[in-house]
C-alpha cells in the first residue's frame, strides 16, 4: 500500500509547490527594469495626454473668437504637429526602456505605445465631447454675439482640463513608490492609485475652477445649458458634475494605458449610476 499512495503524495506536493510559485509570480515586486518601463509608459500617456487637452483648449477658444470653423476636426487635426511628435516619442519609450530584453517587460501595467497614445487622445476628446455635446462646434458662443458666455466657456474648458491633468498626474505619483517600495505587486494596488493627490494639486486645481465657475458663469448669469449642453447641462452643481467627468474620463484613460479593469463608473460620483459610460 505504501508503495501505491508514496507517488501520489509526491504529485500532490508538487502541484501545490508550483501553485505557490505561481502566485508569487504574478504578485511580486517588479525589477528595476520592469519599473522603469512603466513609468516611462506613463509618463509618456500624461505627455500626450496633457498636450490633446491644451489643444482642445486652443480650439475652443478659437472656436469662440470664429478663427476656426469646425472645433471638432479642430481637436482632430493636430494643425501644430505637437501631439503626433509626442506620440512618436511615446513609441520610442517603449522600444528603448520596454522591449530590448525580456527582463524590461513588466507582470502588469503595461500595454503598448499604440493603446497609451489613443488612450490619451481619445479619452481627451471624449471628455470635451461629455461637457459641450456632440458636435462640440454646436455648443461653441461667439464671443461677438455674447462676450461673457464666451469667456466662461473658454474659462470652463482652461480649468477642467488643468483638474484632469493633475489626476492624471497625481496616479503616477502615486504608483511610482508604490512600485519602488513593493507596496503596489498588482493590477489592483495600481487601481487604487486612481484618486491619489500625494501632493495636494488636484484639490488646489478643483478649488480654482469652483471659483472660475461661479465667477464667470453663475454669477454673470450664463446659462448653464447653452454654454455646456453636454451631460452637465442640468447639473445643480457645475463644478461637481465636471470634477466627476474628469474624474470617469481619467479613470477610463490610466484603464486602458495600464490594462486595469477599475470600476470607473463607480469612481467618478461614487455611485454605479451609468454616469461614467463603459
Amino acid at each position: 500500500m505504501s508503495h501505491v499512495r508514496e507517488p501520489v503524495v509526491v504529485v500532490f506536493l508538487a502541484a501545490a509547490a508550483s501553485l505557490v510559485l505561481i502566485g508569487r509570480a504574478q504578485g511580486q515586486q517588479q525589477g528595476v527594469k520592469q519599473r522603469t518601463c512603466i513609468k516611462q509608459m506613463n509618463k509618456g500617456g500624461e505627455v500626450v495626454a496633457q498636450l490633446q487637452g491644451n489643444l482642445d483648449k486652443r480650439c475652443v477658444r478659437n472656436g469662440n473668437n470664429g478663427d476656426v470653423p469646425d472645433v471638432d476636426a479642430c481637436v482632430t487635426n493636430d494643425p501644430f504637429g505637437k501631439v503626433g511628435r509626442k506620440k512618436q516619442s511615446t513609441i520610442r519609450r517603449e522600444n528603448h526602456f520596454c522591449l530590448r530584453s525580456p527582463d524590461q517587460n513588466p507582470d502588469f501595467g503595461k500595454t503598448d505605445a499604440t493603446t497609451v497614445n489613443n488612450a490619451a487622445t481619445g479619452e481627451e476628446i471624449a471628455l470635451l465631447e461629455s461637457v459641450f455635446g456632440a458636435p462640440v462646434q454646436a455648443a461653441i458662443i461667439s464671443c461677438g454675439s455674447d462676450a461673457q458666455a464666451c469667456k466662461c466657456q473658454w474659462r470652463v474648458v482652461q480649468f477642467y482640463e488643468k483638474l484632469m491633468f493633475r489626476k492624471i498626474e497625481g496616479f503616477r505619483l502615486c504608483k511610482k513608490p508604490g512600485l519602488r517600495h513593493g507596496t503596489i505587486i498588482d493590477d489592483s494596488g495600481l487601481e487604487n492609485c486612481m484618486g491619489a493627490d500625494p501632493r495636494g494639486k488636484v484639490a488646489n486645481k478643483l478649488h480654482r475652477l469652483q471659483v472660475i465657475v461661479q465667477k464667470e458663469c453663475v454669477t454673470t448669469g450664463v446659462n448653464q445649458a447653452v454654454a455646456f449642453p453636454g451631460t452637465c447641462a442640468t447639473a445643480p452643481d457645475l463644478s461637481a458634475c465636471l470634477d466627476a467627468r474628469t474624474s470617469c474620463y481619467a479613470c477610463r484613460m490610466l484603464n486602458a494605458m495600464d490594462g486595469l479593469s477599475k470600476d470607473c463608473d463607480a469612481f467618478d460620483d461614487g455611485l454605479a449610476n451609468v454616469s461614467c459610460p463603459p
